[in-house]
Protein backbone atom coordinates (compact mmCIF):
# COMPACT_ATOMS: atom_id res chain seq x y z
CA UNK A 1 0.00 0.00 0.00
CA UNK A 2 1.38 3.44 -0.96
CA UNK A 3 2.11 5.94 1.79
CA UNK A 4 1.03 9.57 1.86
CA UNK A 5 2.65 11.92 4.34
CA UNK A 6 0.57 14.71 5.85
CA UNK A 7 2.54 17.49 7.50
CA UNK A 8 0.85 20.11 9.61
CA UNK A 9 2.94 22.15 12.01
CA UNK A 10 -0.04 22.68 14.29
CA UNK A 11 -2.42 20.13 15.76
CA UNK A 12 -4.52 18.67 12.90
CA UNK A 13 -7.37 18.14 15.37
CA UNK A 14 -7.97 21.92 15.18
CA UNK A 15 -8.55 21.78 11.41
CA UNK A 16 -11.65 19.75 10.40
CA UNK A 17 -10.79 19.89 6.65
CA UNK A 18 -7.50 18.12 7.41
CA UNK A 19 -9.29 15.46 9.47
CA UNK A 20 -11.81 15.02 6.62
CA UNK A 21 -8.98 14.54 4.10
CA UNK A 22 -7.32 11.96 6.36
CA UNK A 23 -10.62 10.10 6.79
CA UNK A 24 -11.08 9.95 3.02
CA UNK A 25 -7.50 8.97 2.18
CA UNK A 26 -7.02 6.34 4.89
CA UNK A 27 -9.31 3.94 3.00
CA UNK A 28 -6.94 3.83 0.01
CA UNK A 29 -3.49 4.70 1.39
CA UNK A 30 -1.28 4.32 4.40
CA UNK A 31 -1.33 7.79 5.97
CA UNK A 32 1.60 9.12 7.96
CA UNK A 33 0.83 12.31 9.92
CA UNK A 34 3.56 14.62 11.22
CA UNK A 35 2.72 17.43 13.65
CA UNK A 36 3.99 19.13 16.75
CA UNK A 37 2.65 17.93 20.08
CA UNK A 38 0.34 20.92 20.58
CA UNK A 39 -2.79 20.66 22.70
CA UNK A 40 -4.97 17.62 23.25
CA UNK A 41 -5.13 14.67 20.89
CA UNK A 42 -8.82 14.49 20.03
CA UNK A 43 -9.06 12.44 16.86
CA UNK A 44 -8.46 8.72 16.57
CA UNK A 45 -7.79 6.97 13.29
CA UNK A 46 -7.79 3.47 11.84
CA UNK A 47 -4.75 1.20 11.74
CA UNK A 48 -3.94 2.65 8.30
CA UNK A 49 -2.81 5.90 9.96
CA UNK A 50 0.48 6.42 11.77
CA UNK A 51 0.61 9.65 13.76
CA UNK A 52 3.90 11.25 14.85
CA UNK A 53 3.55 14.13 17.32
CA UNK A 54 6.98 15.65 17.89
CA UNK A 55 8.12 17.44 21.06
CA UNK A 56 6.78 17.84 24.55
CA UNK A 57 3.04 18.43 24.82
CA UNK A 58 2.41 22.14 25.19
CA UNK A 59 -0.51 24.52 24.81
CA UNK A 60 -0.77 26.89 21.84
CA UNK A 61 -0.33 29.92 24.14
CA UNK A 62 2.85 28.54 25.71
CA UNK A 63 4.17 27.60 22.28
CA UNK A 64 3.70 31.16 21.03
CA UNK A 65 5.51 32.62 24.06
CA UNK A 66 8.71 30.60 23.58
CA UNK A 67 11.98 32.41 22.97
CA UNK A 68 12.99 32.71 19.30
CA UNK A 69 15.99 30.37 19.63
CA UNK A 70 13.78 27.76 21.27
CA UNK A 71 11.27 28.06 18.41
CA UNK A 72 14.02 27.69 15.84
CA UNK A 73 15.46 24.62 17.59
CA UNK A 74 12.01 23.05 17.82
CA UNK A 75 11.39 23.70 14.11
CA UNK A 76 14.75 22.24 13.05
CA UNK A 77 14.09 19.08 15.11
CA UNK A 78 10.57 18.84 13.66
CA UNK A 79 12.00 19.12 10.14
CA UNK A 80 14.71 16.49 10.67
CA UNK A 81 12.30 14.03 12.30
CA UNK A 82 9.73 14.55 9.55
CA UNK A 83 12.35 13.96 6.86
CA UNK A 84 13.57 10.80 8.60
CA UNK A 85 10.14 9.23 9.17
CA UNK A 86 8.78 10.16 5.74
CA UNK A 87 11.86 8.49 4.23
CA UNK A 88 11.39 5.47 6.52
CA UNK A 89 7.74 5.11 5.41
CA UNK A 90 8.64 5.75 1.73
CA UNK A 91 6.07 8.53 1.33
CA UNK A 92 5.79 9.37 -2.37
CA UNK A 93 3.26 12.16 -1.83
CA UNK A 94 3.35 14.82 0.86
CA UNK A 95 0.33 16.98 1.64
CA UNK A 96 1.04 20.17 3.58
CA UNK A 97 -1.29 22.75 5.08
CA UNK A 98 0.84 25.64 6.29
CA UNK A 99 4.05 27.51 5.48
CA UNK A 100 6.10 25.75 8.19
CA UNK A 101 5.08 22.38 6.77
CA UNK A 102 5.72 23.47 3.21
CA UNK A 103 9.23 24.64 4.12
CA UNK A 104 9.86 21.30 5.85
CA UNK A 105 8.64 19.44 2.75
CA UNK A 106 10.92 21.54 0.53
CA UNK A 107 13.91 20.45 2.64
CA UNK A 108 12.62 16.87 2.32
CA UNK A 109 12.55 17.30 -1.47
CA UNK A 110 16.30 18.01 -1.42
CA UNK A 111 16.86 14.45 -0.15
CA UNK A 112 13.97 12.87 -2.06
CA UNK A 113 13.61 14.82 -5.33
CA UNK A 114 10.84 12.55 -6.67
CA UNK A 115 8.43 13.25 -3.81
CA UNK A 116 5.33 15.15 -4.92
CA UNK A 117 4.19 18.02 -2.70
CA UNK A 118 0.58 19.13 -2.53
CA UNK A 119 0.06 22.43 -0.69
CA UNK A 120 -3.42 23.41 0.50
CA UNK A 121 -3.11 26.47 2.72
CA UNK A 122 -4.98 26.85 5.98
CA UNK A 123 -3.38 30.26 6.50
CA UNK A 124 -3.08 33.60 4.77
CA UNK A 125 0.52 34.71 4.37
CA UNK A 126 1.03 38.41 4.94
CA UNK A 127 4.53 39.08 3.59
CA UNK A 128 5.29 42.31 5.45
CA UNK A 129 3.62 41.49 8.75
CA UNK A 130 6.49 39.75 10.55
CA UNK A 131 9.91 41.09 11.53
CA UNK A 132 13.01 39.54 9.97
CA UNK A 133 14.15 38.07 13.33
CA UNK A 134 10.94 36.07 13.51
CA UNK A 135 11.00 32.43 12.31
CA UNK A 136 7.63 32.96 10.61
CA UNK A 137 9.19 35.72 8.45
CA UNK A 138 11.77 33.29 7.02
CA UNK A 139 9.36 30.38 6.65
CA UNK A 140 6.91 32.61 4.75
CA UNK A 141 9.72 33.99 2.59
CA UNK A 142 10.79 30.43 1.64
CA UNK A 143 7.15 29.48 1.00
CA UNK A 144 6.59 32.40 -1.37
CA UNK A 145 9.87 31.83 -3.22
CA UNK A 146 9.66 28.04 -3.60
CA UNK A 147 5.92 27.15 -3.59
CA UNK A 148 6.26 26.70 -7.37
CA UNK A 149 8.20 23.48 -6.60
CA UNK A 150 4.91 21.92 -5.48
CA UNK A 151 3.03 19.57 -7.76
CA UNK A 152 -0.22 21.24 -6.71
CA UNK A 153 -1.01 24.50 -4.88
CA UNK A 154 -4.52 25.29 -3.68
CA UNK A 155 -6.41 27.74 -1.53
CA UNK A 156 -9.93 27.35 -0.07
CA UNK A 157 -11.50 30.30 -1.97
CA UNK A 158 -10.99 32.36 -5.11
CA UNK A 159 -9.87 35.59 -3.35
CA UNK A 160 -7.18 33.76 -1.39
CA UNK A 161 -6.08 31.91 -4.54
CA UNK A 162 -5.74 35.21 -6.43
CA UNK A 163 -3.84 36.81 -3.54
CA UNK A 164 -1.44 33.86 -3.15
CA UNK A 165 -0.93 33.66 -6.91
CA UNK A 166 0.06 37.33 -6.94
CA UNK A 167 2.47 37.26 -3.97
CA UNK A 168 4.06 33.90 -4.85
CA UNK A 169 4.19 34.42 -8.61
CA UNK A 170 2.35 31.17 -9.36
CA UNK A 171 -0.17 31.27 -12.21
CA UNK A 172 -2.04 28.06 -11.51
CA UNK A 173 -3.30 28.20 -7.91
CA UNK A 174 -6.32 25.93 -7.66
CA UNK A 175 -9.42 26.56 -5.57
CA UNK A 176 -10.33 23.57 -3.41
CA UNK A 177 -13.04 24.39 -0.94
CA UNK A 178 -12.87 23.08 2.59
CA UNK A 179 -15.76 20.73 3.15
CA UNK A 180 -17.43 18.54 5.73
CA UNK A 181 -17.93 14.85 5.06
CA UNK A 182 -21.58 14.03 4.41
CA UNK A 183 -21.84 11.88 7.53
CA UNK A 184 -20.79 14.87 9.65
CA UNK A 185 -23.41 17.27 8.28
Amino acid sequence: MNSIGIIIYYNPDYFPPTINAINLLENEYKIIIFSRNIGDHLEFFTDNVRYYRFGKNISVKKSEKKFPLSKLTEYILFTFKTIYYSWKHKCKIIIVYDSYSLTTSLFLKIFRPNVKIFYHAHEIIEPKKDKWLNLRFWVNKITLKFAKKCKWVSQPDIKRAEFFSKIAGIKDVKVVRNFALSNLI
